[in-house]
């Protein structure tokens, strides 16, 4: 029996194998990982980067800044260009969150310090 599910897998493998393989240079550029980088410098003092990666076809891409109480402090429409400057001089000293959010959905959240000279 088990011998069959890994004949199975591997059926499923070589299948996968074939379709990618079939895909053509131009469907290939289209395939764009969604993600969400770390902001850098972290912790920020005046103002950061952040990469970003959203898929071609999406309607409406954005970058929400929440701070510790999960209140939106700032809304960036998202292009294709895949970086974000933020400038975070404005922003008291804290942890902020800021999440990708495509088409709706959030996609990831990750964490920003913001660190003021007292």
């Amino acid at each position: 029996m088990q011998q069959q599910q890994i004949q199975l897998q591997q059926q499923q493998i070589d299948e996968l194998i074939n379709m990618v393989n079939k895909l053509s240079p131009d469907q290939l550029k289209n395939v764009i990982k969604v993600s969400l980088g770390q902001n850098t410098p972290n912790p920020v003092r005046r103002s950061t980067s952040i990469s970003y990666g959203i898929p071609s076809g999406s309607k409406d891409a954005k970058l929400l800044l929440t701070d510790n109480l999960g209140i939106i402090i700032k809304t960036i429409q998202l292009d294709p260009s895949g970086v974000v400057r933020v400038d975070a001089s404005s922003f008291s000293s804290g942890v902020y969150s800021y999440s990708l959010v495509v088409d709706g959905k959030i996609i990831e959240t990750r964490k920003m310090v913001v660190v003021k000279d007292e």
